[in-house]
């Protein structure tokens, strides 16, 4: 359990929600722009169950930079998000699944998330 707070770490972000985020991986994944993977960081949801309230910030995190139904495959602090995994998603609701069944926490279900993008603008092409 000990080994598993190696991969959180607080990053500098734009966004306050996207400060601290797990790592990827170490040694190569572990800083700046290709820390936080969504697909990497839900597929280890148990890990997150070890820290309900980071879990948490996660979970919300990802939901601020939710686009078209698609959750980042790589957050790079939530300012250029790539959305190149279309499997994320379903790992993300399975994350929030196991976060509301292991906690009870139901109101997260009904939280009011702030989407920082509203529209495609926001996003180089």
């Amino acid at each position: 359990m000990l080994a598993s707070y190696q991969f959180f770490c607080e990053m500098p972000s734009k966004r306050e929600d996207c400060k601290l985020l797990m790592s990827a991986g170490i040694p190569h994944f572990c800083s700046g722009w290709a820390r936080s993977w969504g697909r990497d960081t839900f597929t280890s949801a148990e890990l997150l169950l070890l820290n309900p309230a980071l879990f948490k910030k996660h979970i919300v995190a990802y939901a601020s930079v939710v686009r078209h139904g698609l959750i980042p495959n790589l957050l790079d602090h939530g300012e250029q998000p790539r959305f190149n995994c279309r499997d994320a998603v379903w790992w993300y609701l399975r994350a929030v699944y196991l976060y509301v069944n292991s906690t009870k926490d139901y109101k997260i279900l009904s939280e009011e998330i702030e989407l920082t993008f509203l529209d495609d603008s926001k996003l180089d092409h």
